[in-house]
Order: structure tokens, then C-alpha cells, then sequence
């Protein structure tokens, strides 16, 4: 028979397993060039996060004011005139900062605006002058190429009807920064800095 005190350690064991909570599942994201994010969004806005906020029915939500709406539908734009970017709890939440002014791009789900990790959202700060022009305009009229990221590949895959990021495994991403796709009868980069990185 088991002695007294092994009862007791078995007892504080089991409790231990019971309460400790469990893991969090990693988000997993792929990776987007900026212009991809753009294009398959639901919208995409330039706006300052006020706050990070519980709504009345509980849910967590970025409170910002929107700036300005480049890209959604009229149902969209009247959503994001409550100043209310919904969040999704855990490892995929945005994490965006307080007075902080932001490019984001985002999707639409039970007729709410909804932000997460794996959507595009940085710092207008962070921008380069070229990335500014593309969420304004430029990257929503290349929207009929898509772009391929090559960080899977030994070797970039080359077509007309895509784009290869070649440089989407650099620290200093050219294409991801500086680079527009455009449709010239087939699918190019459209910037000078990077030409001898994506020149067919």
C-alpha cells in the first residue's frame, strides 16, 4: 500500500494538469506582397487607432478614425464610418498601437469590418513613397496580375500572367518597398531600382 504522503503528491499532480490552461495555437500567415494584400481585401483605409476597446456585445475592436477609405464598397465605407475595426482575440490579434496613424487593410465578416495579423497593417511612418502611391492608387490597378512569392522556391517561377517577388526573402525587400505590378500585355514589376532583380 502507497504511503500517505504519495496520495497527496498524486492529488497536487492531477490538479495541476487540470488547471494549467492550455496552449495557444500560433497564428499562421502567408506571406503577401503589399499589393496582393490590397487586392484581395475587403477594404483598405488609412486611419489613426485612438484605442483598443470591448464593445457593448463583447467583442474586442480597434476604436480609430478613418482618414481616408481607398478601397470598399458603399455597404463597407458605411461600417467604417463607427469607427470600429473588429479584432480577433488571441495570436492572430493585429496588435496595433495607440495614437498611431496606420495603412490597413482588412475583410468584412457578419457585416463587420475585421482586422488581424495575417492582414496588412503598418505604420503610415514605415511607408516608402513609393508604397504610399500603390495603397492610394497604383496597387488596385495591377489587381489583374497576381504575385508570386518566391521564398518557397530554389529558384523564382517565371510566367506572363504572374509576378515573381524575387526579393520577397530579402531583409531589404525591393519589389515588397519599391515595386508596383502592372499589365503590359503580361505581368511586370514597374520601378527602376529594382530592374536588374526582375528584368525577364
Amino acid at each position: 500500500m502507497a504511503p500517505a504522503w504519495w496520495h497527496a503528491v498524486a492529488a497536487v499532480a492531477v490538479v495541476v494538469v487540470v488547471v494549467m490552461p492550455p496552449l495557444a495555437a500560433p497564428c499562421s500567415c502567408e506571406l503577401h506582397h503589399p499589393q496582393q494584400h490590397v487586392c484581395d481585401a475587403d477594404y483598405v483605409v488609412f486611419a489613426r487607432v485612438r484605442r483598443f476597446t470591448t464593445t457593448l456585445d463583447g467583442q474586442q475592436a480597434y476604436k480609430v478614425r478613418v482618414k481616408r477609405i481607398v478601397k470598399g464598397s458603399e455597404k463597407v465605407e458605411l461600417m467604417l464610418q463607427k469607427g470600429l475595426l473588429y479584432a480577433l482575440p488571441g495570436t492572430c490579434e493585429a496588435g496595433l498601437l495607440p495614437r498611431t496613424s496606420y495603412v490597413i487593410s482588412g475583410y468584412v465578416a457578419g457585416s463587420k469590418p475585421w482586422v488581424s495579423l495575417c492582414n496588412f497593417a503598418s505604420p503610415v511612418r514605415n511607408l516608402t513613397p513609393k508604397m504610399k502611391k500603390g495603397f492610394r492608387l497604383l496597387y488596385q490597378s495591377g489587381c489583374d496580375c497576381q504575385i508570386l512569392s518566391c521564398h518557397h522556391y530554389k529558384s523564382c517561377p517565371r510566367a506572363s500572367y504572374f509576378c515573381s517577388w524575387s526579393t520577397s526573402r530579402h531583409h531589404q525587400d525591393c519589389q515588397g518597398r519599391q515595386s508596383v505590378s502592372r499589365s503590359h500585355n503580361q505581368c511586370v514589376f514597374s520601378t527602376f531600382l529594382c530592374v536588374p532583380e526582375i528584368t525577364r
